[in-house]
């Protein structure tokens, strides 16, 4: 193989891990999203739930390898394409998508991914989620605002009314039509143990690790031990896999892979008490301010570049009847004021 050859089959490969990871991305977000009961509606609202849900029990919990994103890439029902400036996801079939010029063709699938600039409101593939309606919702508001300023040409204003009115329509039909998807029946009601016995329990396998286990084996319960105690070293306090690596000083998938019995442990023992580490609380309290702070950023970063884009419409209409007035007929010359000394 040529060096050019090989450079773009790099550059392929490249692009399908980049795809790999994008879908992968925004499945496990639509599940998480869904767990905590997300509506979806639109015309393939039970494809997204069932690709969400396939993605949830195959995927989540352990690191992708490259079989496994060659495989998600080909998986049909896993194609998610999360659009979120059009309020919407497009859950990709080529036979069907209408932004597929050769859709029911025999050369269908040589169009990969959604074309979002031939986007059509009838297509067959769109779903909408509860996340999509609240920025659906921020845009109204955003442009009721501008409205409300009264500096806009009246065409312009005419075609924000008409925006915002076919939004708050969307938002209707979504809250109408949208379905909630079906957790799993309850665990039968059983009396957690007390955090104590729970790190009883750590105590007694670490100490038959240290009996006949490797060093490995004794850092990892030693870093479980930490933190279901709520006192980290290494870690930010978060009882899941990656805090639990980052304790230990270990790259995860040595606990994905190699030490399954551990990391399946871990989980048991968090899912078998109803304990919160107090840092964990501390920093879901620092996040949760810090994405306030974020968005109310955002949103006046939005605010002043609309008005930006809406001085600059109307600079440019007032443009445009100047040149009206002084390209007109005879009589309608415009002579200048002279200016006043101060």
């Amino acid at each position: 193989m040529s060096l050019l050859g090989r450079s773009t089959t790099d550059m392929l490969q490249l692009l399908d891990l980049e795809q790999a990871l994008a879908t992968a991305e925004t499945l496990a977000a639509a599940a998480e999203r869904l767990t905590t009961g997300e509506g979806v509606s639109g015309p393939a609202a039970g494809h997204y739930i069932a690709a969400a849900n396939e993605f949830q029990n195959t995927y989540a919990g352990g690191f992708l390898t490259k079989r496994q994103h060659k495989a998600l890439i080909a998986n049909p029902r896993l194609q998610i394409f999360d659009h979120p400036e059009s309020f919407l996801t497009c859950n990709y079939d080529p036979h069907t998508a209408l932004c597929n010029p050769a859709r029911g063709k025999a050369d269908a699938t040589a169009q990969r991914t959604p074309s979002h600039n031939r986007f059509q409101s009838a297509c067959p593939n769109i779903s909408l989620t509860d996340a999509h309606m609240d920025l659906a919702a921020a845009e109204a508001e955003r442009i009721t605002a501008e409205i409300s300023d009264g500096l806009l040409p009246h065409l312009i204003r005419r075609r924000l009314e008409q925006r915002r009115q076919s939004l708050n329509a969307l938002i209707t039909d979504h809250r109408t039509s949208r379905i909630i998807n079906t957790p799993r029946a309850p665990m039968p009601d059983t009396t957690p143990p007390s955090l104590a016995e729970t790190i009883g329990t750590a105590l007694t396998i670490a100490a038959e690790a240290a009996d006949g286990g490797n060093a490995e084996d004794r850092t990892i319960t030693d870093a479980m031990i930490r933190l279901l105690a709520g006192v980290p070293l290494h870690s930010d306090g978060q009882l899941t896999i990656k805090s639990l690596a980052a304790e230990a000083q270990l790259k995860r998938h040595k606990l994905t892979h190699k030490h399954t019995g551990i990391k399946d442990l871990f989980y048991a023992l968090v899912r078998s008490q109803d304990h919160r580490p107090r840092i964990a609380d501390r920093l879901q309290e620092d996040n949760d301010r810090l994405r306030e702070q974020l968005a109310t950023l955002r949103e006046e970063h939005r605010r002043l570049k609309d008005r930006l884009a809406t001085f600059a419409r109307v600079i440019q209409v007032l443009e445009v009847e100047n040149q009206g007035l002084r390209s007109a007929g005879p009589g309608g010359v415009v002579r200048p004021l002279p200016r006043r000394e101060a």
